[in-house]
């Protein structure tokens, strides 16, 4: 892949997470391709998702029109032309960020067994993760949040000890 955003090709990270997978990942594809947008979108994530097949034969994928199969739109949830679920081992995600990032993301969320907690150490003038404001680590702690993960807080001046469920 010689392109400068690597249209063409997967992270270590993906392949390794996909070589991983030990049952079916059914993947539901959801455009409009009524509308150019749906198209368009339809045909990026057709080319990902071929990326992600040829690593691994567990990759299933259905594409749905929710326009022509509301039923089975309604039945997922999916009020969007391009969302896309998940479904491995009884858990379920949707993303929809069609790109490998949101992709490998929401597959991350469901094949992990349980969730890391990480800590936000409070009282000594860090950045306030519940903070709106722009210089604060909430669109960190969201991302974290997106990314399974638990996120708490914690004061070493009430508690000097770190928790047990502390993965960081």
């Amino acid at each position: 892949d010689y392109t400068k955003e690597g249209l063409h090709s997967l992270s270590d990270q993906t392949k390794s997470l996909l070589k991983s997978l030990d049952s079916d990942l059914e993947v539901k594809g959801f455009f409009a391709e009524q509308q150019q947008a749906g198209i368009a979108e339809k045909q990026k994530f057709s080319d990902l998702v071929e990326l992600y097949r040829a690593q691994t034969p567990n990759v299933k994928v259905t594409l749905i029109d929710p326009i022509k199969r509301p039923d089975e739109a309604k039945l997922n949830e999916v009020t969007n032309s391009g969302t896309v679920l998940l479904k491995y081992k009884g858990r379920t995600a949707k993303f929809d960020d069609a790109t490998e990032q949101g992709f490998t993301t929401a597959i991350i969320k469901i094949t992990r067994e349980k969730n890391k907690t990480l800590y936000f150490i409070t009282g000594h003038g860090e950045r306030d993760s519940a903070s709106g404001d722009p210089a604060g680590a909430q669109s960190f702690k969201k991302y974290l949040t997106d990314s399974s993960y638990d996120t708490k807080t914690l004061s070493l001046i009430e508690k000097q000890k770190l928790p047990e469920d502390a993965t960081a």
